[in-house]
């Protein structure tokens, strides 16, 4: 030994992702640039509860656990087949690990500019074979990958649309165009069940041909809007907003 110390490799959130990608058997990371500040874009990436499901196809809910003790915090995490993980939860700025039994995931982030942020997920099996059965899946899963990183694209350009729109992010809509945008917004990239109360909200606070001028576009839009109509038929429907009773709400 001649003193020299061993080199250390400083490996930023996104890097560290790969690292942990190119070691866990058909484990993939999917990558974008988002033309938007790091604190803007991890502010909608660690908002887990709210922001998870509106990116992540096959996410539903999902809902922090506070740690207990001297533990870490876990995500419990409900697919649309009603499916459940509970994660055991890695949460820094710019990075984000999650473990369940079977399942393994992850966020990371990092500043390219001062206007400009790498975004990477992870997903992979934890199971004996998920080297083999990733490959098998690939077709299916790179898509959906690639859909996901432009909804969150999205959603963080949505973001900032609303707050520069309103000068903050809790002005409430309050005319007939500000709440269909809101409401179309909520379809596009909301979990509708927890915007639900907030929607009966907007609605409930409009005149009535307002309000059901909007319903009637609600009813055409699940009848004819190939993007949007599965959407909008369980908010109306499973839901239940075609049933609210309006004048007991006034």
């Amino acid at each position: 030994m001649n003193g020299t110390p061993w080199p250390v490799a400083d490996f930023d959130p996104v890097r560290r992702l790969r690292v942990i990608a190119a070691g866990t058997p058909g484990a993939a990371v999917r990558e974008t640039v988002v033309p938007a500040p790091f604190e803007q874009v991890w502010s909608v990436a660690a908002d887990l509860e709210r922001t998870m499901p509106q990116w992540l196809p096959d996410i539903r809910t999902a809902r922090l656990t506070p740690p207990q003790g001297t533990g870490r915090a876990h995500l419990l995490v409900t697919g649309h087949t009603r499916l459940r993980a509970r994660f055991d939860l890695d949460l820094t700025p710019g990075w984000c690990l999650m473990r369940s039994r079977f399942l393994l995931g992850g966020m990371a982030a990092h500043p390219e500019s001062a206007a400009t942020t790498r975004f990477a997920f992870l997903g992979a099996f934890r199971l004996p074979a998920a080297g083999p059965v990733s490959a098998v899946l690939r077709p299916l899963t790179d898509p959906l990958a690639a859909r996901s990183l432009r909804r969150f694209r999205a959603l963080v350009e949505a973001v900032a649309d609303t707050r520069e729109a309103a000068g903050t992010a809790t002005r409430e809509p309050t005319t007939r165009e500000s709440v269909r945008a809101a409401i179309l917004t909520s379809l596009d990239f909301a979990n509708l069940d927890m915007e639900f109360p907030r929607i009966v909200h907007w609605l409930g606070r409009l005149p009535t041909a307002d309000r059901e001028g909007l319903m009637d576009e609600l009813e055409v839009i699940a009848r004819t809007d190939p993007a949007r109509r599965s959407d909008a038929a369980y908010l109306l429907d499973d839901l239940g907003l075609r049933r609210v009773d309006w004048e007991r709400l006034s």
